[in-house]
Order: structure tokens, then C-alpha cells, then sequence
């Protein structure tokens, strides 16, 4: 084991991330058995989640009222941590959108770091060009707000107050300023889904939200909202590896008390 770990020492990689190029290579495998199994025609049954559901309820009863629909993206970016959850709110920003333009629903979407908005303006270009009568419907807007976290709440707040928003639906990384946001929504009575991963802001989303997607759950939404082959044998190896990572523990606290 010291000759293994010297030889990595001297190529420049360290044990975490040969433990990860490992697993990685434990992944491909099942990754390329369970979409062949997709492609073959076999299910894989998901269990259901509510937040996805009500997506569409939420979008058609803007069509009719012509009250707007309001999406953060949070107060993360592309360039830093927060990247992957920054990545989920733009996941489900598509499909909000284009199933907006579809029936002609308004949409604003709010960003707060600068890197997030080419990318949530672009995505909303893109769903507004599939609709076969374009020039018809609305384009969905996407602004940014400002940089700092408790400014970028201020101007949601006003948002929710001043605009009557059908919904507030909040995917992406988030601190101590959700509350702001989240306790406003609670005021103005307006239907909330939220998406968040730090386990210091779920109480709050627990405590405000009408539906929730706690942690993992952000990340599914290729799986549940885009059901393409891969996206569904993603999401089937990840709990593959979970299961994995259950019993290895149970394991070694086993031998660890023998």
C-alpha cells in the first residue's frame, strides 16, 4: 500500500482522485447496460414526485389568468461550487419555458450572478423559437438582479409583491436569503416550488414551499422531465451506487466491531 501510494505521490495524482477515476470506471459499465436496456424497449420504473407534477398546473393556470410566472436561478454561477445546482435550475428552466411559450404563458426568470444570465437568456431564446407561431406569444424574459445575495432577494421580494405572480418556482443554490423570498411568497399566498441542496436552507424550504425538491431530487430533471435513455440509466446507477455505499458502511462498521 506505501509503494501504491508513493508511486501516486511521484505522477501527481492523488488517492482521492484515483479512487474517483475507479468508480468512474465501475460506472461506464453499468451506464452503457441499463440505457441498452432502455433502448431494447425495458422500463425502469420512477418513483413520483410532486414538485414535477405541478409544474404544469402551475403553467396553465398562468396561460389563463395572463398572471406571470416567476423562476430564480438563485445566487449561484458557473464558475464556482454551486455550478452543479446552477445547472439544475437551467435543466428545469427549459422545460418551464418551452412549455410557457407553448401555451403562452408569461414567464420572468431571475438570476443574480452575471456568469448565469447569457446562459438563462439564451435558454429562453431557444424555447421561444420552437414555438411554431413565435411572433404570437411572449418571449420569457430573463434578468439579473443584482450580484449580492440579500440584494438579489430584495428585488424578487418586490417581484412577488408588485407583479402577481401565478408562481414562484426557485431551483438553484440558495443561503440565509431564501427566507426573504420564501416568507414573501408565504404573504402573497402565491404557489411555491423550490429546489434546493444545502442542507441549512431545507428547514426553510420545508416551511414555505408547497412542493420540494430536497437535494438529489434537483438533479433528476433530465430523468422525470426529458426522459431520454441516458438520463434515465444516469439516474439508475446513482442509486445503484448509493445502494452501494449503504452496504459498505454497514460492512465495515460490522468488521470494525468484530
Amino acid at each position: 500500500m506505501d509503494s501504491i501510494l508513493e508511486l501516486l505521490g511521484n505522477s501527481g495524482i492523488t488517492a482521492t482522485q484515483a479512487l474517483m477515476f475507479i468508480l468512474l470506471l465501475l460506472v461506464l459499465p453499468l451506464l452503457a447496460l441499463f440505457a441498452s436496456q432502455l433502448h431494447a424497449g425495458k422500463r425502469i420504473p420512477l418513483r413520483p414526485i410532486r414538485a414535477f407534477e405541478r409544474l404544469g398546473t402551475f403553467i396553465g393556470q398562468s396561460a389563463e389568468t395572463g398572471q406571470p410566472v416567476h423562476m430564480s436561478l438563485g445566487v449561484g454561477g458557473i464558475v464556482d461550487p454551486s455550478t452543479a445546482e446552477s445547472l439544475a435550475g437551467l435543466a428545469l428552466m427549459e422545460h418551464v419555458a418551452t412549455e410557457a411559450t407553448a401555451c403562452g404563458a408569461p414567464l420572468t426568470v431571475t438570476v443574480s450572478d452575471p456568469t448565469l444570465l447569457p446562459l438563462a437568456q439564451d435558454t429562453s431564446r431557444r424555447a421561444w423559437e420552437t414555438h411554431p407561431y413565435q411572433y404570437q406569444v411572449q418571449e420569457p424574459e430573463a434578468r439579473m438582479i443584482a450580484p449580492d445575495a440579500t440584494a438579489y432577494a430584495a428585488g424578487v421580494m418586490d417581484i412577488l409583491l408588485g407583479e402577481r405572480v401565478a408562481a414562484n418556482i426557485m431551483v438553484g443554490r440558495f443561503g440565509p436569503e431564501y427566507l426573504l423570498m420564501g416568507e414573501t411568497g408565504v404573504k402573497c399566498r402565491v404557489p411555491q416550488v423550490v429546489g434546493a441542496a444545502d442542507p441549512q436552507v431545507l428547514p426553510f424550504v420545508h416551511a414555505t414551499a408547497d412542493d420540494m425538491l430536497l437535494g438529489e431530487e434537483m438533479f433528476a430533471v433530465g430523468a422525470y422531465l426529458r426522459p431520454r435513455p441516458v438520463h434515465i440509466a444516469s439516474l439508475r446507477v446513482q442509486d445503484w451506487l448509493r445502494v452501494f455505499l449503504i452496504l459498505t458502511i454497514v460492512l465495515g462498521v460490522l468488521l470494525r466491531s468484530l
